[in-house]
């Protein structure tokens, strides 16, 4: 099975610097309503410069997300990993090549404050899955 991430991601290279802008637009609204009562402390996303949340919940060898921003590109961003890893063995999730997720060119595309944001939603997310590897094994 291929991860749907690595489907999102080649999607994105396809596009130009401002439909990466307009495809992240449309996964913000896509992703699917938080928790009832919302997130806690803990599953907020620490630099990030809007308020994001992502949390993983481990389920028979799977990792299911969610997550949500109160700003639009970060709340696309944290979409891409929720639309593309949940599901997923964690396994899948750390085995990704940091590659992949660079050469979307986020860098080229969005402010140096939301390129950090970025850069802290995949360590989060990175860090959920190793959580949940672990308990599996």
């Amino acid at each position: 099975m291929t991860l749907p991430l690595l489907d999102l991601i080649a999607e994105m290279n396809s596009l130009d610097g401002d439909e990466k802008i307009k495809f992240l637009l449309t996964l913000a609204r896509e992703l699917p309503s938080p928790p009832e009562g919302g997130f806690a402390e803990e599953h907020q996303i620490k630099g990030c410069a809007s308020q994001a949340y992502l949390m993983g919940k481990c389920e028979d060898g799977r990792i299911y997300f969610q997550g949500d921003s109160d700003a639009q590109i970060p709340k696309g961003l944290i979409a891409l990993f929720v639309l593309g890893c949940s599901g997923a063995d964690p396994k899948e999730i750390l085995d990704i090549p940091m590659e992949n997720i660079q050469s979307i060119g986020l860098q080229d595309i969005l402010s140096p404050s939301r390129v950090n944001g970025a850069y802290h939603i995949i360590q989060k997310v990175r860090e959920i899955a190793l959580q949940c590897e672990k308990s599996n094994g």
